[in-house]
């Protein structure tokens, strides 16, 4: 009989995807070793006192399976994310609905008949029309993803709800929530028992392990031998002032910031303005840009053999909700 590995799994990233892979096979009574570069667990849903470092983050799922498993490791709060847009100075209901159409003075939505939409902008024209779509994506796409709307996937502007209704909520999902004491202390309970290693970078000497599961950038795993993946960040700013709700967006292509959140709403202490920005070596991941340039560098990492496990929104390159990327490690961890 072979020598067998000090870890069945060396887990790089102790984010969602990395510390649900890591809980669900320690249970069954695996090792594993789990790793981050940064010095701090959570990845991009860190928080403390004051903010959630990367952005507000609400857990939303309508999935029995995710709801189950997340209530293992804290209880949650009823969350419903409001939030408003400023157009020219002007602020409006948002995400649309009756009251936004009742404020820009339309009946109905002036959408353009387009039976298969190509990109984002066409699917929004086709499904908010054309005011709408010049008011609050056209510019704030812009600035976000740093293109025109037009050189987006469609898929990229179903992510905003359209309520036929008076409805201001921002999500369908049934279950929609944030954890009582932060994301930091929920993804911490769920490594209790489980070793950790932070500021330790892929790849590390002298660990034997027998299958590598991997949640950072695809490009860097195979060293961008095809190049980088392009991803956007963001900036953030603490401003002065409070909101009635919890964001605000801008929508103005000229203003440089998209959104203001307070996090007082979220059981922390400032206010924050983002700021998009190109993501480079010295800030952090955090939307995969899915254009055709991006998308044929992507194929070709996808197509070298790897024996690694490979998921989280950095290894799938994919603009994944909370649940979805938990849901994608419980299905990996089978």
């Amino acid at each position: 009989m072979g020598k067998r590995s000090r870890y069945d799994y060396l887990i790089v990233g102790a984010g969602l995807y990395g510390a649900t892979f890591a809980r669900i096979v320690t249970d069954r009574g695996q090792r594993c070793l789990v790793i981050d570069q940064r010095n701090r667990i959570a990845g991009n849903c860190y928080d403390d006192a004051t903010r959630h470092h990367y952005g507000p983050h609400i857990f939303h799922t309508s999935s029995s399976k995710v709801w189950a498993f997340v209530n293992r490791f804290t209880t949650w709060t009823p969350f419903d994310y409001r939030t408003r847009a400023i157009v020219a100075g002007q602020s409006y209901t948002f995400p649309i609905n009756t009251t936004t159409l009742r404020e820009l003075g339309l009946e109905k939505l002036d959408t353009v008949d387009i039976p298969h939409p190509a990109n984002m902008k066409e699917w929004l024209l086709a499904n908010v029309g054309t005011t709408c779509y010049e008011r609050f994506y056209e510019g704030y796409t812009t600035k976000l993803w740093g293109r025109d709307p037009s050189r987006l996937p469609a898929s990229t502007g179903k992510r905003v709800p359209i309520w036929k209704g008076t409805s201001t909520d921002y999500y369908y999902d049934r279950h929609q929530s944030t954890p009582v004491g932060g994301y930091t202390a929920f993804i911490q309970r769920m490594l209790e028992g489980i070793e950790v290693r932070l500021s330790c970078r892929y790849p590390v000497a002298g660990i034997d392990y027998a299958t590598l599961v991997y949640s950072g950038k695809l490009d860097a795993l195979f060293n961008y031998r095809y190049g980088r993946l392009e991803y956007r960040s963001l900036s953030f700013v603490q401003v002065p002032h409070q909101l009635h709700q919890h964001a605000v967006n801008y929508c103005d292509k000229q203003v440089p910031y998209t959104r203001d959140v307070d996090y007082r709403h979220f059981g922390g202490s400032v206010t924050m303005r983002e700021y998009p920005v190109l993501h480079t070596d010295h800030n952090v991941p955090m939307y995969p840009v899915r254009d055709h340039v991006n998308l044929d560098i992507l194929a070709k990492y996808q197509a070298l053999t790897t024996p690694a496990i490979v998921g989280g929104r950095l290894g799938s390159f994919r603009y994944l909700d909370m649940d979805k990327v938990i849901a994608q490690a419980m299905h990996d961890a089978v």
